[in-house]
């Protein structure tokens, strides 16, 4: 297996259709945009959307046009995942980064050093946002730190992926006995024991929690995706802790720290009494039966004062051929993990939906070249880092630019 490095993807203009038979390859109907990869098995993978698609192959030739009856005698086999190390993904709701390995399996990057060191400086332009109806498809591995190798095969096929070839057999089998063999390394009569996770066939899939504020009252509500809650919840609160965990040994004050809401319908909550010119960050968990917390949300922050202490930012530019030059003021925001310029042709884009840049806290302007004619909207704001939810917050005001 040989060492290659992590591709941007990059999406090319649709080609025409080559109407070509081949095993093995891409099909689609004529009456309908999906394409499907027709598997060595007999069976059509369908490609969720392009992002996967764009990871496999680079343009739309080479497709088989079929009738519509033609291909549904094609048996449904499933999802296409991403090719292997050709993309980091994750999904709104989480803020794990992930690295694709084969077989669809997801491996988390532990740290943002970690991304890093194996990714490059420019690790968080290859992330991917992923839709949660194709997240729940793949299957999670083991987390993966800055001593990982990576190895994938070059010529790596959906084929293989699917394990449909001897060679994806071959090296899955090989994975096992290193496994097995990491495992007896203990001892023959040590037992590994995996760590319990409780109640872990009723987890949901993600909690989404937003905040906003009111006066000095933080309004959280959230949103519970698969699983079930019927312990309730746990709502996390602290000034100091950007990362809110409960943990039942910590000397956490109740009402203070954190709340319990013995209810398993709940959507919302409102803490009230908060300090004036203070920032708090915010998170929610999965109440479990042994009183310990299930799966986390995102976390959210507020920061209450004066009217004379908001948190902004405030997005100018101008015009000059086409080229968009961009200037910033920020107020009452630390930027220590940069910004995002964010671009599109619709009001108000937003981070990783639309064209962003990543740039320094200490830049206050930058131009943008290469615009074609049109009226383009921007605003910039302010990154929270990976480990935060991969996220912005405090956005600026929309700007609204017209090329000529």
């Amino acid at each position: 297996m040989k060492k290659t490095t992590l591709l941007i993807t990059i999406i090319l203009i649709l080609s025409p259709i080559i109407q070509v038979k081949a095993e093995g390859e891409l099909i689609k109907s004529e009456n309908y945009k999906a394409v499907y990869y027709k598997a060595s098995d007999g069976q059509r993978y369908i490609f969720p959307n392009q992002k996967i698609y764009n990871s496999w192959y680079s343009d739309f030739s080479g497709i088989t046009i079929l009738s519509d009856k033609e291909l549904a005698e094609i048996p449904l086999g499933g999802n296409v995942f991403y090719k292997p190390n050709s993309r980091l993904i994750k999904i709104k709701t989480d803020p794990k980064v992930y690295w694709v390995d084969e077989f669809g399996i997801l491996r988390h990057i532990v740290s943002e050093k970690t991304a890093q060191d194996l990714f490059g400086s420019d690790w968080f332009n290859k992330i991917d946002d992923l839709p949660e109806e194709y997240f729940l498809g793949y299957k999670i591995g083991d987390p993966i730190d800055s001593d990982f190798s990576i190895s994938i095969f070059e010529d790596w096929k959906i084929n293989d992926n699917k394990l449909l070839t001897t060679r994806s057999l071959d090296l899955q089998e090989e994975e096992k006995q290193e496994q097995n063999g990491s495992t007896q390394e203990h001892g023959a009569n040590e037992t590994v024991e995996e760590p319990e996770i409780v109640d872990a066939e009723y987890q949901p899939e993600s909690i989404n929690l937003t905040a906003t504020s009111d006066g000095f009252e933080a309004n959280l509500t959230w949103f519970v995706n698969g699983g079930n809650t019927n312990y309730g919840f746990i709502i996390l609160k602290s000034k100091i802790n950007i990362l809110p965990t409960y943990d039942l040994e910590e000397n956490y004050v109740e009402n203070e720290d954190y709340i319990i809401l013995h209810d398993d319908k709940a959507k919302a909550y409102d803490w009230k009494n908060l300090d004036y010119g203070s920032a708090y960050y915010f998170r929610i968990c999965r109440l479990n039966s042994d009183d310990s917390c299930g799966v986390y949300s995102n976390v959210e922050s507020l920061t209450f004062g004066s009217t004379d202490k908001v948190s902004k930012i405030i997005l100018t530019g101008v015009v000059d051929n086409n080229t968009a030059k961009l200037s910033w003021e920020k107020e009452w925001v630390n930027a220590n993990y940069g910004f995002i310029l964010v671009k599109d042709i619709n009001e108000n884009p937003e981070y990783p939906f639309d064209n962003f840049l990543r740039l320094s806290g200490k830049v206050k302007n930058y131009n943008w070249e290469g615009l074609s004619n049109g009226i383009y909207h921007f605003r910039i704001c302010r990154y929270k880092g990976v480990d935060n939810g991969d996220r912005c917050e405090y956005y600026s005001n929309n700007l609204e630019l017209n090329i000529e």
